[in-house]
């Protein structure tokens, strides 16, 4: 089927490619290994430029970072929000297909190592598409209903972050009970009678997703994470198939318009992420140099956040900083190949007359290749054919 109008079918993402990567020498580049990829989804209103602080984040900790748009700032995600809700529009898989081009076009991304942060609507946006990570950090919107199907009755870590006094989406849930305060946004009217709270929601992925111990009592979690001067508490799941925490604020709000100023943890979902990505084959990850140590003779991955298998062990790599990358004094035929072979793929979906128009003004205004960029917004065309008009 064709989509209703042609904008909800041309769908854009931002790709950014760490320093490490894109410096690398092309000899370096075929040892690379596996580098994971983690999607940034924006609330509903705001569009991806609101994860910015994502990038800082996959800059230390040496990820690929994809930063989606919503069409009309909004995702379809069974509760929440706007436009893409209303029009039933294949948010799931939009970021499906830009998993695939990913995979199919880099030989350092996997299926297997995807992770998803959202916040809000994206935090509705990343649980609801769970089945396609190995992790979500949700910050302030979760699932409530048919967690387990949802999650392709598989293990998926989560990280959740929610503030006792939310208004936006409350903590104690969003339905169409008359005793219960209305969530913003129409989110209350999708959410049925009987409301799901954040604790009701997380103890369900930790007993039917992720299989912890009984959550039904206290000995059920761990108190992994407080600060009493924030208000902040974190718990973790006991005897879980994957990592499952949950934090809780006090005073926080719905983290407020200004999202990369009011939430406090972008590091520690970054440093959440590199632990479940070196846990895979059996890695030491190291939180204070931001590296997986693998096996006993101490080699360290050549990226921080990959995984045992396929790590580079030759000896003329040197670490700068908390990082282990190929000397800089290297050429730039790494981001020749890297960044630009990123940027001719992402935009190769528009027309052919535009292509070598785009190359040529990049050419032309960094002053040659070396100095391109290595964040590029890309459009893909995708078909959605449960796009339905009202």
């Amino acid at each position: 089927e064709t989509c209703i109008r042609e904008e909800d079918c041309n769908r854009t993402y931002h790709l950014y490619i760490p320093d490490s990567l894109c410096n690398a020498g092309p000899e370096s580049l075929k040892e690379v290994g596996t580098l994971p990829l983690v999607f940034a989804v924006h609330c509903f209103g705001c569009q991806a430029s609101a994860m910015e602080n994502f990038v800082q984040v996959a800059q230390h900790f040496n990820f690929l970072l994809v930063r989606p748009e919503g069409v009309q700032s909004s995702w379809n995600a069974k509760y929440c929000c706007g436009y893409a809700l209303d029009r039933n529009l294949d948010d799931v898989g939009f970021f499906s297909r830009i998993i695939d081009i990913l995979d199919t076009s880099f030989n350092f991304v996997q299926k297997e190592l995807v992770y998803g942060a959202g916040w809000s609507n994206g935090g509705y946006m990343v649980t609801y598409s769970a089945k396609l990570f190995r992790s979500v950090a949700p910050i302030a919107g979760y699932q409530y209903g048919d967690i387990i199907e949802i999650n392709d009755d598989s293990p998926t870590g989560i990280f959740q972050h929610h503030s006792l006094n939310d208004p936006t989406v409350r903590f104690d849930g969003c339905c169409m009970n008359s005793t219960m305060k209305k969530c913003c946004c129409g989110i209350s009217k999708e959410g049925g009678d009987q409301c799901t709270s954040v604790t009701d929601g997380f103890n369900i992925w930790a007993k039917n997703v992720n299989h912890c111990s009984d959550t039904r009592t206290s000995t059920g979690y761990t108190i992994t994470y407080k600060d009493q001067s924030r208000g902040i508490e974190c718990r973790s799941g006991n005897g879980c198939s994957a990592n499952t925490t949950l934090c809780v604020y006090e005073k926080l709000g719905h983290f407020g318009n200004t999202f990369s100023k009011t939430f406090p943890m972008f590091e520690e979902i970054g440093d959440f992420f590199s632990r479940d990505a070196c846990s895979m084959k059996e890695g030491r990850w190291s939180p204070k140099n931001k590296v997986c140590s693998c096996g006993d003779s101490e080699i360290q991955s050549q990226i921080g956040m990959m995984p045992c298998s396929g790590l580079i062990t030759q000896s003329d790599i040197t670490h700068i900083g908390a990082l282990s990358v190929p000397s800089r004094n290297m050429n730039s035929i790494g981001l020749l190949l890297v960044c630009v072979g990123a940027i001719m793929l992402l935009i190769g979906a528009i027309a052919t007359k535009y292509f070598i128009g785009s190359i040529t003004a990049l050419y032309k205004k960094n002053d040659g290749w070396d100095n391109v960029p290595t964040e590029e917004e890309s459009e893909i065309e995708l078909q959605t054919p449960n796009a339905t008009s009202e």
